[in-house]
């Protein structure tokens, strides 16, 4: 009997894989001499701490006092050196307090900032609370004439 060109090919071929498969018994695996070590965890990227967020709290006017009361925190990124800066805003003129924070759990108390209506004046003043270069968003507060 007569065999095909490709019996010739292929019976050696088939040969050889019968062997490589009967090499993957699971009882013929031997264990490996050096213990595999654990996968070693991505490094996982750290956020940046959020930039210092000030936030004004209160800014009104107190009758019986005669005087504008701001008062605010700061959230985020902390600089120990920056103080405080309430900013009072009216026609291009500027009236500021500064305070020195106190720090709390989670935040700077920025405290209360006191300005009398005689340094101010009347009208509808902008308020803002500044930390480190940053501001928070104005508040607007009438002082009566």
């Amino acid at each position: 009997m007569r065999r095909s060109p490709v019996s010739w090919i292929a019976g050696p071929g088939c040969l050889a894989m019968a062997l490589l498969l009967s090499a993957c018994d699971l009882g013929a695996v031997a264990p490996s001499s050096s213990p595999s070590s654990p996968t070693a965890p991505e490094a996982t990227e750290t956020e940046p701490p959020a930039p210092a967020s000030p936030v004004l709290t209160q800014a009104v006017w107190n009758e019986p006092s005669n005087e504008v009361i701001a008062s605010g925190l700061v959230d985020g990124t902390l600089d120990a050196s920056a103080d405080c800066v309430f900013e009072f805003g009216l026609d291009g003129r500027t009236v500021t307090r500064e305070t020195v924070p106190e720090p709390g759990p989670s935040s700077l108390d920025c405290g209360s900032a006191y300005v009398q209506v005689d340094e101010l004046g009347p009208g509808t003043w902008s308020v803002r609370l500044g930390y480190g270069g940053t501001y928070s968003n104005e508040e607007k507060v009438e002082v009566p004439g």
